[in-house]
């Protein structure tokens, strides 16, 4: 979720701001500060990524508050359904990175391998793909999905 330009309400201080639990504040922008790899790559709804805010309209006297320390002040139907809809893709996301870790575990057990190695695994799964009953394109797609991580 987007919480450029939203109120929030500061529920903790893990980063040692100023402010008392219970005020409001507005945040800024997102900070470069504490995510995992990098701007880009940090989920605003982990707790550890970090965004500056200020209080009232003294936009001087920003502090940075992590993800953990805030609570949206007010949500519309409309807020609420999209971070619904975010959870459902991260959801989404854990399934296929869960079932290909699956897929690996089982690669080592068929083939009792004691030393995983990712390059065996694709070419692996593409003679599983090839020999499987589906049609030419369907086998198309999975070794490129395989082939490209």
């Amino acid at each position: 979720m987007n919480f450029i330009g939203k109120k929030v309400v500061i529920v903790g201080n893990s980063t040692n701001h100023r402010w008392k639990k219970g005020t409001v504040v507005t945040i800024s922008h997102k900070n470069n500060v504490g995510c995992c790899g990098g701007y880009d790559e940090c989920d605003d709804e982990e707790g550890y990524a970090q965004f500056t805010a200020y209080e009232g309209k003294n936009k001087n006297m920003a502090q940075t508050i992590a993800r953990s320390d805030f609570e949206l002040h007010e949500m519309s139907v409309d807020a609420i359904n999209t971070i619904i809809v975010d959870i459902e893709k991260s959801i989404v996301k854990k399934k296929n990175e869960i079932s290909m870790w699956n897929s690996k575990i089982d690669y080592l057990k068929e083939t009792g391998g004691d030393v995983y190695n990712e390059d065996e695994w694709k070419a692996y799964q593409i003679l599983k793909t090839i020999n499987e009953g589906t049609s030419d394109i369907e086998k198309a797609k999975l070794i490129a999905k395989i082939v490209n991580g």
